[in-house]
């Protein structure tokens, strides 16, 4: 009997079913993976052709690839750049496309569903530092550069200079807090002694009255003691208008006594009328002592202020500007305690005139209240009361040591008057008498590039590069705005601009005033900056100047015997004469000059007399080593901020193809980089596939 067994048979087939199940899987996965690479290399290859129509008038002008987004409308159109994505893939999709007598060969049946735009990216984004790395890149290819060392040199020193300037700045700034509260003090001596006091101090040839003051109401017999006046020229002069009150009120009771009512009414108004007037002088002792005492807290905090700001910075500074610096520290200490012990006690005399301000008070009230329709007691008895109040009266306290309050030779607003000078038509008092100032000014729109700047994710972009990446790009992007953009030493600065546009580009990219006239104010202001703080640095070393300036300040000071005061304003005499030397420096670079780094004796060119006959013309040597205006601009613009430096650059680009041909071209349309996924399905399969692209320049 013969078996039939066809196990075999079904095991074979399940075999079959399985290979062929594998190899249907293998050759859709190997379908799917190989139409990925193929959307990615249409994707890649659309992407390159669409960022081949760079705006070449912008890389031939200032050597920068960018797309314009706009496609022919006002704004970036992410439609239509998707849409021209989407037609150059379908030529590497479809090999047919646009072909008579091609054949139908696709082997993946790629059937693209559209393409969408995830993100643009402009020169705007990131705070201008993308616009920066592209000048770099452009910029270090184009020229050779090597000026490390320039910059490394004067960076070490600038350092030291704005740490000198800063805390000179602050010591001078306290010390027009204690010229303040010096004058204000003189100011005093008249509504409490009687007699003018000029800011600079009392003429003793020729001493005038102030009118009424508050020892004009004396409680006693009116002597030097019971005034408080130890100066016999003083005391003569203002006894004879100066009111024994009490004796006053003891007459007034006689009066009464007799009967003489009328008299009595009269002398008692007098006494009111005294009284009333020393009141009123109180009040405005008090509104001075008020600002005092401001002006004595704004100088605990400058001091409080300076010595932070001196531990921060001790390391920057030499040791013997140091030094300087720390004994100018001690005579602003001293000042105040040096004040109280010799001229006049501020805290003592506070509490005197509060006191006799409202017991003042106190005494007019009381008049006010005395009847003489009442019975002779009771006036008596009210007029004692008065008299109680005015015995109360002290001038305890109220003292001047007028062997401090001298008039000194020259008055303290020279200071004054030659701040006023070194502030005012900076630009006018630097500029060569044949120069021309542009008057070009620029119309800035609310969308131009540093309005709309993004500066909220340029940290990742900065940690990303180190410090030596940074100089070297800090470098390269100052070399690529000198080689583009005007300054006012340019030879083409007036000539190249057309209407609407700023001859002093470089100076507007460092300052972003919309004029050229502003923007050299500021460029001057900022070397003059820069070179007083050399300029003080050397001053604070040299013997000679230094004793010049301490003759002067005697002249101004040296009548009160007060030294720190003295040497507080020989240090702001020498801070004002390092500023204007500076802006001699300013003059000569203008003039197409060097200036030295660093002074020394025979570079130095104001002398004190010119300073204060208020020219800055002065000693004019030519230098052949030093550094020109053009240096110190360049020196401004690596030192600059880099997301401002780079978004003032893009609204010079911008205003260049505004004025010249595209009133509606703006930065922040054009663009760096896309990224845009490219969507599709394969044919028979009903799955939906994407792929994400991404280019930038």
């Amino acid at each position: 009997m013969r078996k039939i067994n066809g196990s075999v048979s079904l095991f074979a087939a399940l075999i079959f079913l399985m290979v062929v199940s594998v190899i249907i899987t293998t050759i859709k996965a190997a379908r799917v993976k190989g139409a990925e690479v193929v959307v990615g290399c249409a994707a890649s290859m659309a992407l390159d052709s669409l960022f081949a129509g760079y705006d070449s008038e912008l890389f031939s002008e200032f050597g920068v690839l960018l797309l314009d987004g706009r496609m022919g409308k006002k704004n970036v159109d992410k439609e239509e750049i998707a849409a021209q994505i989407g037609n150059y893939m379908s030529y590497n999709i479809n090999s047919s496309k646009d072909l008579i007598f091609a054949g139908s060969t696709d082997l993946y049946g790629i059937i693209p569903t559209g393409v969408s735009i995830d993100k643009t990216v402009s020169p705007t984004d990131y705070g201008g530092l993308l616009w920066q790395d592209m000048v770099v890149e452009y910029e270090k290819y184009a020229k050779p550069i090597d000026l490390a060392a320039d910059y490394l040199g004067i960076e070490g020193r600038k350092k030291e200079s704005e740490a000198v300037n800063d805390i000179c700045d602050s010591i001078v700034s306290c010390t027009e807090t204690v010229l303040s509260i010096n004058k204000d003090v003189r100011e005093l001596v008249g509504y409490i002694d009687g007699v003018n006091c000029d800011s600079n101090g009392i003429d003793f040839s020729n001493i005038t009255e102030s009118g009424k003051y508050i020892k004009q109401f004396c409680p006693e017999t009116v002597n030097m003691q019971s005034m408080n006046i130890d100066n016999i020229i003083i005391y003569t002069i203002v006894a004879h208008s100066a009111v024994d009150a009490g004796d006053k009120l003891d007459k007034i009771l006689n009066n009464v006594l007799s009967g003489h009512y009328k008299t009595a009414q009269i002398n008692l108004s007098e006494v009111r009328k005294l009284a009333k007037s020393s009141l009123e002088c109180t009040d405005a002792v008090m509104t001075i002592l008020d600002r005092i005492k401001y002006e004595q807290s704004s100088l605990n905090m400058g001091i409080t202020a300076l010595d932070s700001s001196i531990e921060k910075n001790s390391s920057l500074i030499s040791a013997d500007v140091m030094e300087g610096i720390s004994e100018e520290m001690q005579n602003l200490k001293n000042y105040q305690e040096v004040m109280a012990e010799q001229v006049f006690d501020v805290a003592e005399v506070r509490n005197t005139i509060y006191f006799d301000n409202n017991l003042l008070q106190e005494i007019i009230d009381k008049i006010d209240e005395v009847d003489f329709g009442n019975s002779k007691e009771k006036i008596r008895e009210q007029i004692n009361s008065v008299r109680d109040l005015v015995s109360q009266m002290s001038f305890h306290g109220l003292h001047f040591d007028y062997g401090y309050l001298a008039k000194s030779e020259e008055d303290t607003a020279i200071m004054d008057s030659l701040m006023k000078f070194l502030d005012t038509g900076i630009v006018a008092l630097v500029l060569p008498a044949d120069a021309e100032v542009s008057s070009a000014a620029m119309a800035k729109a609310a969308d131009m590039a540093s309005n709309v700047c993004d500066y909220s994710n340029t940290d990742m972009l900065m940690q990303m590069a180190g410090t030596d990446i940074r100089f070297a790009k800090d470098v390269i992007y100052t070399e690529y705005v000198m080689d583009n953009f005007s300054n006012f030493m340019s030879d083409d600065a007036d000539k190249s601009a057309k209407d609407g546009e700023l001859n002093y580009q470089a100076e507007y990219i460092l300052f972003g005033e919309t004029s050229d006239i502003r923007n050299l104010t500021e460029a001057v202001l900022s070397i003059a900056a820069i070179r007083s703080g050399f300029n003080m640095l050397y001053l604070m070393t040299d013997t000679e100047k230094k004793d010049e300036a301490y003759a002067l300040a005697v002249s101004i000071a040296g009548a009160s015997g007060i030294e720190p005061l003295v040497r507080l304003v020989q240090f702001a005499l020498l801070y004002l004469w390092a500023y204007a030397e500076g802006l001699a420096d300013v003059k000569t670079m203008l003039a197409g000059g060097k200036v030295p780094l660093s002074k020394t004796e025979d570079t130095w060119k104001l002398s004190l007399e010119n300073l204060l006959s208020h020219s800055i013309d002065g000693d004019e040597e030519k230098n052949s080593q030093g550094m020109t205006y053009e240096a110190f601009i360049r020196f401004l613009l690596y030192a600059e901020d880099d997301g401002k430096r780079a978004a003032r650059t893009m609204d010079l680009v911008e205003t260049y193809f505004m004025i010249r041909n595209d009133s509606s071209f703006r930065m922040k349309n054009m663009i760096y980089a896309v990224e845009a996924t490219s969507a599709y399905q394969l044919n028979g399969l009903q799955n939906s596939y994407e792929y994400k692209a991404v280019y930038a320049y």
